[in-house]
């Protein structure tokens, strides 16, 4: 039998647990995904292609070796990190395709295929990928809801699962804290669903919590009243007019160097990564990320004619900003560091063991046969 009588805990945890089951198999295991983002994303690049690096040209060069390799290509914006020195990273214009460029003689290794998979992890985490299907619906919006709604069933689920371990915790305590390897089929499933459960509830919880901030707005206004902090609406104008600007980049070779010499001669050295674009003729905005937050851009702009910084404005980040920042740090436990992060992540995944366990032991349910007993007919 799968429901227990007068059981209403139970009932409801098993109920909630096959409702959210996979929303949060995706959820987690997603989620674990983005905690290293760029770790991924960079082996996965690597994996894609294989290249020999002899002789590293500047970024300037390259970009005149790719524009006479591939003329029929116009660039939108060339990017360079420190963590793969051997590379560029080239968006086209037309189709807005990331190109991922040797330095060395500047073609085309392939597309930033790392970048696609994260970007689907994204989407599948934030709103289960329904942002990726086009369709006459808002997916985003309908995902995002279904994502907040599994958020609070995970959060009854902890509670609900403490509760019903809770006499065995409270009459052998250092015992129900301990796994056992030994165990076979249903109790063995049992053993690692409650253990590490008692083990995670603390952070699944605050996962769960901090997820919220941006399933539900009314919860999100919560956060922001409880800390003081006015709200801002987001302004989509500002990126419709980069994009427009950039239509016509040219990224010449000369004015490269000049715009490159005069951002390593003004920028003190310790950025990640640097994003060029060329806003108008002669101008190019350089926008980069140091190595204290790289989710947060300054950015310069440079006469390429003349070699002067026309604007050199350092990231302030607002209130609003910092706030979403913290609640982001919070939720992959990067707050606490590079063990809370890795502690988050492993977390994470079990999340999606839970769900997967929860399955299986309910299978062993269904399918455990009644005892005969005398007051029981053979069939």
């Amino acid at each position: 039998m799968l429901f227990k009588k007068k059981k209403l805990i139970f009932n409801l945890h098993l109920i909630l647990g096959f409702l959210a089951c996979l929303p949060l198999i995706i959820i987690a295991v997603t989620g674990s995904m983005i905690s290293y983002n760029n770790e991924i994303r960079n082996t996965i690049n690597s994996l894609s292609f294989k290249a020999d690096f002899n002789q590293i040209h500047t970024i300037a060069k390259t970009t005149q070796m790719f524009k006479n390799n591939y003329p029929n290509l116009e660039i939108n914006s060339i990017k360079f990190e420190i963590q793969n020195p051997n590379l560029l990273t080239i968006t086209t214009h037309k189709d807005q395709t990331n190109y991922l460029i040797s330095r060395s003689d500047g073609t085309i290794l392939g597309t930033d295929l790392g970048a696609k998979v994260m970007q689907i992890a994204l989407a599948l985490h934030r709103n289960l990928g329904l942002s990726l299907i086009n369709s006459s619906f808002d997916g985003r919006i309908i995902g995002k809801h279904i994502v907040g709604v599994c958020s609070i069933c995970l959060i009854v689920l902890c509670l609900s699962g403490l509760y019903l371990y809770a006499p065995r915790v409270k009459y052998a305590f250092f015992r129900s804290l301990k796994p056992n390897f030994k165990l076979k089929k249903y109790q063995f499933f049992y053993n690692l669903h409650s253990v590490f459960g008692v083990w995670s509830f603390a952070i699944l919880i605050l996962i769960s919590l901090t997820g919220l901030f941006w399933s539900y707005a009314w919860v999100n206004s919560l956060f922001h009243k409880a800390f003081g902090i006015e709200q801002v609406q987001r302004d989509s104008k500002m990126r419709t007019k980069q994009t427009q600007k950039t239509a016509q980049a040219k990224f010449d070779q000369t004015s490269l160097e000049v715009v490159l010499a005069t951002f390593e001669q003004n920028v003190k050295p310790g950025f990640q990564r640097q994003t060029i674009k060329q806003t108008s003729p002669n101008i190019y905005e350089i926008a980069y990320q140091n190595d204290l937050d790289t989710r947060v851009s300054n950015s310069v702009t440079i006469n390429a004619s003349t070699g002067e910084i026309l604007n050199h404005q350092l990231a302030k980040i607002s209130p609003q900003r910092a706030l979403s920042l913290t609640i982001l740090d919070l939720h992959s436990g990067k707050f606490f560091g590079k063990i809370g992060l890795f502690i988050f992540c492993i977390v994470s995944l079990l999340a999606a063991l839970f769900a997967i366990s929860g399955v299986i032991m309910s299978y062993f349910r269904l399918s455990k046969k009644p005892k005969i007993g005398k007051h029981t007919k053979k069939i």
